[in-house]
């Protein structure tokens, strides 16, 4: 790990895709934009899940924000306190209102700064419930709150996916501005849209995996 890695992974493997024959060695540091890429089932979820902390490497050694994830409560801890998740299903707990989601996300302090970024990408939150809203706005809810929640790591699990090219420019803009404010971003997706955003590529299935 180098002394400044937001994210450091060393002989890590995921439980399912490439990397369970291919252990893989990352260093992510603060503000470093990172691609993961590759074909449908060679694991590019499954990664950015141990990554994220959201699941526990089959084997190797991951450190978050200067924690080792050893453990489940390190791993809540971690998830907590250090990482900002865009997951592709876009959850929101459907009984709550949009705007108790994104504040849950963000933080009650960070919600107005949350709010203005959804407002800039045409996506009304007072008023509104999780189901008025189509695939595209449930995914720029979760990016917005991922984003303002102003976490040092943050992953995001095709962020795109459900977005027409605007929007799915602005999103990318999005990443980039908080990867220039410090956060270290970590993208997984197909789109090669992400290829100039990126200043590292992790590409699984491929010979550079």
């Amino acid at each position: 790990m180098t002394a400044t890695a937001a994210v450091s992974l060393r002989g890590v493997s995921a439980a399912h895709g490439a990397t369970q024959g291919r252990p893989i060695d990352l260093d992510v540091d603060p503000g470093a934009r990172v691609w993961i890429s590759g074909p449908s089932g060679v694991g590019k979820t499954s990664l950015l899940y141990v990554i994220g902390a959201l699941t526990r490497a089959v084997r190797g050694t991951v450190t978050i924000g200067g924690s080792t994830v050893g453990s489940a409560r390190d791993a809540d801890v971690v998830r907590r306190h250090h990482v900002g998740f865009v997951l592709q299903d876009a959850q929101l707990v459907e009984h709550w209102s949009v705007r108790r989601n994104l504040a849950t996300m963000a933080g009650e302090d960070r919600y107005p700064a949350a709010a203005e970024r959804l407002s800039s990408w045409g996506v009304d939150v007072e008023g509104r419930q999780p189901r008025s809203l189509s695939g595209g706005e449930r995914q720029r809810v979760v990016t917005a709150g991922a984003l303002a929640k102003g976490a040092a790591v943050i992953v995001a699990d095709e962020p795109t996916s459900s977005l027409d090219e605007s929007a799915r420019d602005s999103v990318i803009a999005a990443f980039l501005e908080a990867s220039r404010a410090g956060a270290a971003v970590v993208v997984s997706s197909h789109d090669s849209a992400w290829a100039g955003w990126a200043t590292q590529h992790v590409r699984l299935g491929g010979p550079d995996a």
